[in-house]
């Protein structure tokens, strides 16, 4: 598979770190002190590091029920990711699978402080963010590393109950300028990184006149799609506006869209959809109809899946911004 990258975002996993000194508004007191191992030798410097960092974890004497989900041995938060969503079978699952494996990597060496992390894992299902919340707001010390496409409709519950989130990704306005979050790759509602449209502006000659945006019924795709747009005339990039929107729950056929995207002549697609099968059969509808645009689209398109789908090419033409 023939994948590009022009500027790829991911949010790390390291948000386990923030739970190693973290101060929650529930109680206005400091929960707990990061403490590592002391790295005697190349393999204890080894065991303590993640990349370049410093791990926060380690043995330690930790005690005390100081907070909701702090006990005297283990501290539990909550996290997760859309995976159950039936349109899109394994949405995001990535995001739960990183926290799981930060998970294991910590408590084999000794948790943080002493406490082993005990991690809550939630399916929101893309419609059951909400749901999830409530359920997280009553046991979890704070959400980590957590990606729900429909956060907008849980942030009232997190906020309500003073619930602090290391979130992977945020999508509404309000969870992206909520309160006690914090995040590796933040999205405000009035800032967009352009990384990806700077460098495709500059790789493409014909990328200003031959640009479009994919429009979805979906209302968290939506909303990044509009900020894409927004950015797009920012830069001086007038989208085509071919006027390509597609059903989130799947078309009977995607070729009426293809011939559309072929008629309207787009050179470059930029689309805030995460792989799925409704994904996969445009992509394969607009190679049988003989268009060859590009495809400029995100992190979540790097992946397996999509290189196990993409054995007759019609992912070539694919570049993760």
């Amino acid at each position: 598979m023939k994948v590009r990258k022009i500027g790829r975002l991911a949010a790390g996993a390291l948000a386990i770190a923030m739970v190693a000194s973290c101060t929650t508004e529930r109680s206005g007191t400091a929960m707990i002190q990061g403490g590592g191992a002391d790295g005697g030798g190349q393999a204890a410097a080894s065991a303590g590091k993640f990349g370049t960092l410093a791990s926060p974890c380690g043995p330690g004497d930790a005690k005390g029920a100081t907070d909701q989900g702090i006990t005297d041995d283990a501290i539990t938060i909550g996290f997760g990711d859309d995976r159950g969503f039936a349109s899109a079978p394994g949405l995001s699952k990535e995001m739960g699978d990183a926290v799981s494996a930060m998970i294991e990597w910590c408590n084999e060496q000794g948790g943080i402080n002493g406490r082993k992390i005990k991690g809550n894992q939630y399916d929101a299902a893309y419609t059951q963010s909400a749901q999830v919340m409530q359920e997280s707001c009553k046991q979890d010390f704070m959400l980590v590393g957590q990606g729900f496409a429909m956060d907008e409709a849980a942030e009232q519950y997190r906020v309500a109950c003073k619930l602090p989130t290391v979130a992977g990704y945020t999508v509404g306005p309000n969870a992206a300028m909520g309160p006690m979050k914090y995040e590796a790759v933040p999205y405000p509602v009035d800032m967009l990184n352009v990384g990806g449209p700077v460098i495709a502006g500059k790789l493409f000659s014909d990328f200003k006149e031959k640009t479009d945006v994919l429009l979805s019924t979906s209302p968290a795709v939506t909303t990044g799609v509009n900020k894409v747009a927004s950015a797009l005339k920012g830069m001086g990039v007038e989208p085509m506006e071919c006027g390509v929107r597609l059903n989130d729950a799947g078309e009977s056929s995607y070729m009426p869209f293809a011939e559309k995207i072929k008629k309207c002549g787009v050179g470059y697609m930029w689309s805030s959809e995460t792989p799925d099968p409704g994904q996969f059969s445009l992509l394969e509808s607009v190679q049988r109809a003989g268009a060859d645009p590009k495809y400029l689209l995100e992190a979540t398109w790097y992946s397996t899946k999509v290189s196990e789908w993409n054995k007759g090419g019609a992912g070539d033409g694919i570049h993760v911004a």
